[in-house]
């Protein structure tokens, strides 16, 4: 974890994630945030970009659970044994990765006086529904894409990260199709928008990227900003 960032109660010098502007990224593996992201950059858009959903995984949700289970802490890689965690923490701190983020704060001096924090990303109904009742200064960017698309783009990103321990699996196409099932019977996109549309609709951004390339997705966060 960088050392700007921590969690829990802000010392001096610091402050809450939860009472700056912040752009929270909320879609599944495969729909397109890190392009977004990207295309963000290029177009010079001034934000700060926290730790990610996997970077805070890694640091605080599985060793938390791992200690609660009795266990060594050790770092997990399969994909399914990790949602399997990130499940557990859920039911203990409600809100689950949504939690653990209005935890966190950082330090000023890395901040600009206009940047907007920008996390990648939430997943869930419940992980956005807390977020949109607790960090009020939240606006969210909802990346969808058809499961044939995330597919196609999981099988061709070869990411180390898309790891997954089922049976023999070896091909691309096999560990895509099993980190889609992962994540589906974990996470749920239409609750997860129709939560956002219920809770946060002034607040929320939806681009399907099949229909929206990243530089015009872009161009919608920053009209969002500016208005």
């Amino acid at each position: 974890m960088l050392d700007w960032v921590d969690f829990g109660e802000p010392p001096n010098g610091w402050g809450s994630v939860g009472k700056r502007p912040l752009l929270i990224l909320v879609g599944l593996t495969g729909v397109g945030k890190t392009t977004t992201v990207n295309a963000m950059k290029t177009a010079g858009m001034d934000f700060t970009l926290l730790p990610n959903r996997r970077a805070i995984t890694d640091a605080l949700l599985i060793p938390a659970m791992q200690r609660i289970n009795g266990k060594t802490v050790k770092i997990v890689q399969d994909r399914t044994q990790r949602f399997t965690y990130t499940r557990q923490y859920r039911e203990y701190f409600p809100g689950g990765m949504a939690y653990a983020l209005a935890q966190m704060v950082i330090k000023q001096t890395v901040l600009s006086d206009t940047a907007v924090l920008l996390f990648d990303g939430l997943r869930g109904a419940n992980e956005v529904t807390f977020a949109a009742q607790n960090l009020p200064q939240a606006q969210f960017l909802f990346l969808d894409a058809p499961d044939s698309v995330r597919l196609q783009r999981l099988s061709q990103r070869n990411d180390v990260f898309d790891h997954v321990q089922v049976g023999t699996i070896g091909s691309d196409d096999e560990t895509a199709v099993a980190i889609i099932n992962g994540e589906r019977q974990n996470y749920d996109p239409q609750a997860t928008l129709a939560a956002l549309q219920k809770y946060a609709s002034q607040r929320l951004i939806y681009a399907d990227t099949t229909k929206h390339t990243p530089v015009e997705i872009a161009q919608m966060v920053a009209f969002q900003w500016k208005s």
